[in-house]
């Protein structure tokens, strides 16, 4: 069967009304109407919820899961061993406080195991957000711990870390956490959608009190799960755009890019790779003379298949770029050839890293 898809793949928009969310996707990213409150916007997902579908293109009007079923290798490369597309992308915009919630692990008979990182696209002044449980919360006995999370002292035993616009945290499976007022936040999690709500502020909805999932939750919640505030890795100038390295985990890795180059590339490589933009203007040229062009909140998926792009940049362009990591190769070797310490490796987050 012939290679085919060689270009970036753009899809429909797919947005979904929350009870907490509000027009800030449509004020920063220019994301809906501005009327409906819109709380996430799915940028790419095979997710049974809701499905991506292509716009535009090769496979246009199709769904992402029949394309990747159809040729596997040519956009997921490496990473086609899985046979389907292992992330969900997101923009979340929390104009009130999101539940305090926990996600199943690997193995759980729950759930789809859920472990996240979250980028701070927009944060207010004195922002925070929940982060896992504080020291005298984590010696309580589990029966205890539930009662307290369940009840109006939840927030007592929550760890509340300060955010600012362009921090990465990362969230393991297991992990309490919670998005707070004011924040916009670009998501990247395993294609999941089985979340437990431990504590809803009271919040009903259609005069309903929310449901709680108590009995799950206690299933899953890891006191000790290593959620963190990352520290990114500068790796500086990488020829043609300076890279750091936010989060990286066996399920995925996030890197910035900017000071794009005049005549940048972007080099063909053996797995696919998802670009989003955060700020500014960015325009892809293909081999064939195609010019894909991106706004601030747009998302591509670059297949495995790609050819090496060119890339065009304004000035204030920042981009996220993310796939499945080979974590020695990708994040390891490139930080042994800058000549920085290894010990660096712990402040991203997701990896118990050896040696």
């Amino acid at each position: 069967m012939p290679i085919s898809y060689q270009e970036p793949i753009r899809f429909e928009d797919l947005y979904h009304a929350k009870i907490w969310g509000g027009n800030e996707l449509h004020r920063l990213l220019g994301k809906g109407d501005g009327e409906e409150k819109i709380g996430e916007s799915w940028e790419i997902s095979v997710n049974s919820t809701e499905e991506s579908i292509i716009r535009g293109g090769l496979g246009a009007g199709r769904r992402l899961s029949e394309v990747i079923q159809e040729r596997p290798e040519e956009i997921l490369g490496r990473n086609a061993i899985h046979g389907r597309f292992p992330l969900l992308y997101k923009f979340i915009d929390a104009s009130d406080n999101l539940s305090v919630q926990v996600h199943p692990g690997e193995g759980s008979p729950l759930g789809d195991a859920k472990t996240e990182t979250w980028h701070i696209v927009h944060a207010p002044p004195q922002s925070h957000l929940i982060l896992g449980l504080t020291e005298e919360a984590k010696s309580l006995q589990r029966s205890e711990l539930l009662g307290v999370l369940s009840s109006e002292r939840c927030e007592e035993a929550l760890q509340k870390i300060p955010v600012q616009t362009g921090d990465t945290i990362f969230i393991p499976a297991g992990s309490v956490h919670a998005i707070t007022k004011g924040l916009v936040v670009y998501e990247v999690q395993q294609d999941s959608d089985t979340t437990f709500r431990l504590y809803d502020y009271g919040r009903k909805e259609n005069g309903k009190l929310r449901e709680l999932h108590l009995d799950q939750a206690s299933q899953v919640i890891r006191p000790e799960a290593p959620s963190a505030k990352t520290i990114p890795i500068d790796l500086g100038s990488q020829g043609p755009f300076s890279v750091r390295i936010l989060v990286a985990s066996p399920y995925f890795a996030l890197f910035e890019l900017s000071d794009f180059k005049p005549g940048a590339t972007l080099t063909a490589r053996n797995h696919f790779r998802v670009l989003t933009v955060l700020a500014g203007d960015l325009q892809l040229g293909h081999p064939r003379g195609d010019t894909f062009s991106l706004g601030a909140g747009a998302t591509t998926l670059l297949p495995a298949a790609v050819p090496e792009l060119t890339v065009n940049a304004s000035s204030s362009c920042k981009v996220i770029l993310s796939y499945v990591p080979d974590l020695e190769k990708d994040i390891r070797l490139p930080i042994q050839q800058k000549g920085l310490p290894e010990s660096l490796l712990r402040g991203l987050g997701g990896v118990e890293w050896s040696g």
